[in-house]
């Protein structure tokens, strides 16, 4: 008869969580003791300077265009100069009523740019020919009424039926609809064969012409759509409140654009939609709170995003449901 012995095993120590902000941080920063002593030494040089530097960019800088105040000791930087003189930061010289002959050559040179190179330089070069339109829009004022923006719009009942109200409810209702259209378009173009050559442009754009597909483009084509997307928003916008800014065309929409999408979690449609109302939130919230540096705050959020949240909340959502065991497309 044969007898089976069993040997104990010998404790193992438990796995090393692989995941999280604590399991990145020793990854990265406290890997071994060479990491460990520069993560320190530049941790160190970090406290020393960036509270200076905050301090001469934000809390002591001049924001009017007070060339006494700039003169003062003990001031920061002086960014009311800065906006008031951009034109002669940007043209020099040249005649004022002429600046549109540079504004359009640029654009054309520049918008050649879109489909080549990365995505940092087709960010870029967009940035660029926004902050162009903006200064073509500031000029054209038969076109655009300028500074003091379109007024005076009278919209009609939408479908002859509702009225815009002074509450607001006929154009939420409106905008709602509209969205849930644009929404569900867009989620048909995503599961689509045009879409999934998208999503493997995003995922490895070198190889997707190995495949047979045309990059420039499919990417000339989604560009396209998402500016008749934005065109659609913006028509939206102005009939709602029938009325249209200049800032429209301003570096600040873009910029809180692109905080939306990174808030959200790019590459995902219920992102976009999620980063809107974590947008909007906290910047209400925040400039309760803090009026004046609301925005240094809402930097810091997206700091902390960009870090240990690098799919934005829809990612975060997403990890969470896997654990659950619950599976979403978005």
């Amino acid at each position: 008869m044969n007898t089976t012995t069993f040997q104990p095993i010998a404790p193992r120590p438990a796995p090393v969580n692989t995941e999280g902000p604590v399991a990145w941080v020793r990854a990265n920063l406290l890997a071994d003791w060479k990491t460990s002593l520069a993560t320190l030494l530049i941790g160190a040089v970090l406290l020393w300077l960036v509270p200076q530097i905050l301090n001469w960019a934000i809390v002591k800088a001049v924001w009017a265009a007070d060339y006494e105040a700039c003169r003062a000791d003990g001031v920061g930087a002086c960014w009311g100069v800065i906006t008031e003189k951009y034109r002669i930061i940007i043209f020099g010289r040249y005649p004022y009523e002429e600046q549109w002959r540079p504004l359009i050559a640029t654009l054309l040179l520049t918008s050649l740019l879109v489909l080549r190179g990365a995505d940092l330089t087709r960010l870029m070069v967009t940035l660029g020919v926004a902050m162009m339109l903006f200064e073509l829009a500031n000029k054209m004022t038969w076109l655009t009424g300028g500074v003091d923006g379109l007024q005076g719009m009278e919209v009609k009942p939408v479908l002859g039926l509702f009225r815009f109200d002074m509450v607001g409810k006929t154009a939420f209702w409106y905008a709602l609809v509209v969205l849930f259209l644009l929404f569900w378009a867009a989620r048909k173009l995503v599961h689509s064969p045009f879409g999934l050559g998208l999503k493997g442009i995003r995922l490895n754009v070198a190889r997707m012409p190995a495949l047979g597909a045309p990059v420039n483009m499919r990417l000339a084509a989604v560009y396209t759509i998402g500016a008749a997307y934005a065109g659609v928003a913006g028509a939206l916008m102005a009939q709602t409140t029938q009325f249209v800014a200049l800032d429209v065309l301003s570096f600040n929409r873009s910029a809180e654009l692109l905080l939306i999408l990174v808030l959200g979690g790019s590459g995902s449609l219920y992102g976009a939609l999620i980063g809107t109302v974590v947008f909007m939130s906290a910047h209400h919230v925040l400039s309760d709170m803090n009026p004046e540096y609301w925005q240094f705050w809402l930097g810091a959020l997206l700091l902390a995003i960009v870090l240990f949240a690098r799919d934005g909340v829809m990612g975060g959502l997403r990890r969470v449901g896997a654990r659950l065991g619950l599976g979403a497309k978005a």
